[in-house]
């Protein structure tokens, strides 16, 4: 995951998180580079326009105050029109990801 600071410089960082049985979602965001925590953001699973979607909602200390934020969280494939330009910055999101380190691995079983 990236995200643009104010100066428009991409800030590397991973999230770990899961959905309970009751839709209620929990999140750990770390820095990529020390491994501190940034942040928790917390959501609830809801369907919009019939698909299952994230909505998230956090608050983060910023230079000169906080930022709080929400947003409906959806998956995005190669075929979707936001993965050739993703909202907001206009890029594709391999460009986007790629000044970030690989994720951490999760085997899955």
């Amino acid at each position: 995951m990236v995200k643009i600071t104010p100066a428009a410089v991409p800030s590397c960082q991973f999230v770990l998180g899961q959905v309970t049985p009751e839709g209620r979602v929990y999140m750990t965001m770390y820095d990529t580079d020390s491994g501190q925590v940034r942040n928790n953001p917390v959501g609830i699973m809801v369907k919009k326009a019939g698909k299952w979607t994230m909505v998230n909602q956090m608050t983060s200390p910023t230079v000169g105050g906080t930022l709080s934020h929400w947003a409906y969280m959806v998956q995005s494939t190669p075929k979707d029109p936001s993965w050739k330009s993703l909202p907001f910055v206009n890029q594709s999101i391999p460009d986007f990801l790629s000044a970030c380190p690989p994720g951490p691995m999760i085997n899955n079983p």
